[in-house]
């Protein structure tokens, strides 16, 4: 099931664009115009060498939420028929494609050095999307909205960013979370779970 039908009220706006409130129940899915970008965060284990962002990052923990979110990507695309892509937000790169080749870095969310929101929001400036579905832990979210709210007082995007975790206070239930995505991927608007 989308993230956006699972933790939001699918009351859309007036213009039909925006999903009105958080609900207590899962609501009908109502999917807003344009691009969704699924955004996970970097992992602080990682390769010795120079890799893709998909494989530098080698811990467990990451490589259940990149899947998480790309099978959320997926189901997302398909029910909604809207574009979709993944994105990773690294402590050093800011937003990395996860193809993106990376050397090896030591460096965490609010370090010094480490990317800032003006820096993310230039970033997205360049082809903002609609919404982004955040699987992140607070630092990175921190960030990541604080980005979204750089351009939207600049007047130049309008992102809803959607927190997956938001009902998952910790790392734990941020995995339950993911496994469950997982476990549920492709069944949402088929005919036996519509």
């Amino acid at each position: 099931m989308p993230l956006d039908a699972r933790f939001y009220n699918a009351t859309p706006s007036p213009d039909n664009t925006e999903l009105a409130t958080i609900a207590d129940e899962p609501a009908e899915l109502s999917c807003r115009g344009g691009h969704i970008l699924f955004v996970v965060a970097c992992g602080s284990t990682k390769l010795d060498h120079p890799a893709p962002a998909e494989q530098l990052y080698c811990s467990s923990h990451f490589a259940l939420m990149l899947a998480a979110a790309r099978s959320e990507a997926a189901d997302t695309a398909r029910v909604c028929g809207k574009t979709t892509s993944v994105a990773i937000l690294s402590a050093l790169h800011g937003l990395v494609d996860p193809t993106t080749v990376l050397a090896p870095y030591n460096l965490k969310m609010g370090q010094p050095g480490s990317t800032t929101a003006t820096q993310v929001a230039g970033q997205l400036a360049a082809a903002p999307p609609a919404e982004i579905v955040a699987m992140l832990p607070a630092a990175y979210l921190r960030v990541l909205t604080e980005a979204a709210r750089v351009l939207d007082d600049g007047g130049r995007a309008d992102i809803a960013v959607l927190d997956a975790f938001e009902a998952a206070p910790g790392i734990g239930y941020q995995r339950g979370v993911a496994a469950s995505l997982l476990r549920t991927a492709g069944q949402f608007g088929s005919p036996t779970h519509t």
